[in-house]
């Protein structure tokens, strides 16, 4: 089933009914933004993804350094 041009002369009129005239480029743009990132990641999908995040630091390891470098300073 394919849509004719009455059908798709009445979804626009919807569709400006619903948004606004002037709204219509920006909802464009958005709705074409959308379809480009789900096209980019759709292709990226295989690829590992790193973390968003660094793992955090152990609190321990994070006090030995601290302690290393406060030893390395010269006094004053």
């Amino acid at each position: 089933m394919s849509l004719g041009i009455w059908e798709m002369l009445a979804l626009l009129v919807v569709v400006v009914l619903i948004f606004g005239a002037g709204k219509l480029p920006k909802v464009a743009g958005d709705v074409a933004q959308g379809i480009k990132a789900f096209k980019r990641n759709m292709k990226d999908e295989d690829e590992p993804v790193a973390p968003a995040h660094p793992p955090a630091k152990d609190p321990v390891l994070l006090t030995a350094e601290k302690v290393a470098a406060d030893r390395d300073r010269p006094q004053v």
